[in-house]
């Protein structure tokens, strides 16, 4: 059995860094500014190509206090996660979460066999070889797939948590209508789903994305990556610290693994640096956004 594991995604060790700070007349005297289009900010995401076609007719005005918000994520998060910098590379590794499984997810889909199945009974792979494919950094579910032929199952996540495949198109439309700044009206049409198709062309058959897979702040560089991240979302500050607070208690929640899995220490010991990264992040920004003394709805 083939499995394949499509993440959307889509961060341990303590981090120290200058917090950016928010004042609170500053954010109060911006919100009384001329709005602006958050399409010229994130024309720095590795995935933002050129349409073919001038789309300001078609876009809208972000708050300014959104833009703030977004462009203060990104600085921060390019910061921590540099990919310039060795330090910078082993934090990217622990925000990815691309190589967990969704901790709802279908177990029988995901690791090939039900609770009351033994993966040796199935795969002559008893859960101490497991372990030791897991010590070794080798993934068990392929080298146990190999005597299984044509089939293949394909696991649709997001932030770890299972989703349909007309969940994950639809999150990806999203997406392109956040990143590109298109007005919730226009994206109920025919040229925008048009345009959509355009995009989604243009980004299989760009070679420098479909190489660089899992690696995309590494191939583009942090801002690039993490400017399309951010920007595809367009959070509020509390949304924000909410997902990565959630994703660090779903990441405790994987440590326990399904039945007749043994997980390997360095298994364990990636789970534990995400969880470390996510929490530091969360913590990080409580602090940059005066969690609990502003508003952080906006």
């Amino acid at each position: 059995m083939q499995i394949s594991t499509n993440l959307q995604n889509s961060f341990t060790t303590p981090v120290t860094t200058e917090l950016l700070k928010s004042n609170p007349e500053d954010l109060q005297n911006t919100s009384t500014e001329k709005k602006v289009n958050a399409s010229s900010t994130n024309k720095d995401a590795y995935n933002y190509v050129d349409l073919g076609e001038d789309i300001s007719a078609y876009t809208t005005d972000v708050d300014p206090v959104q833009q703030q918000t977004n462009t203060e994520l990104i600085s921060y998060l390019s910061s921590i996660m540099d990919n310039k910098t060795d330090e910078g590379k082993k934090n990217l590794k622990s925000f990815d979460l691309a190589s967990f499984d969704p901790v709802d997810g279908d177990i029988k889909a995901i690791w090939g066999y039900t609770k009351n199945e033994r993966p040796g009974d199935l795969y002559s792979l008893t859960p101490e070889e497991i372990s030791n494919f897991q010590q070794g950094g080798i993934d068990p579910r392929k080298i146990a797939a190999q005597g299984v032929k044509n089939t293949s199952v394909i696991v649709y996540s997001n932030n770890l948590h299972q989703i349909t495949k007309e969940e994950s198109d639809s999150i990806k439309v999203e997406k392109f209508k956040n990143l590109y700044s298109f007005s919730d009206e226009f994206a109920k049409t025919d040229k925008f789903q048009e345009l959509y198709t355009n995009y989604v062309d243009q980004i299989k058959n760009n070679k420098q994305i479909e190489n660089a897979q899992q690696s995309m702040a590494e191939t583009f560089g942090s801002k690039s990556y993490f400017t399309s991240l951010v920007g595809s979302q367009n959070l509020s500050k509390s949304e924000i610290i909410e997902q990565y607070s959630k994703i660090s208690q779903d990441l405790q929640t994987l440590k326990t693994p399904p039945e007749n899995i043994t997980y390997g220490e360095s298994y364990i010991k990636k789970i534990d640096d995400s969880i470390k990264m996510y929490d530091t992040i969360t913590s990080d920004l409580k602090k940059m956004w005066n969690y609990g003394d502003l508003d952080v709805t906006s």
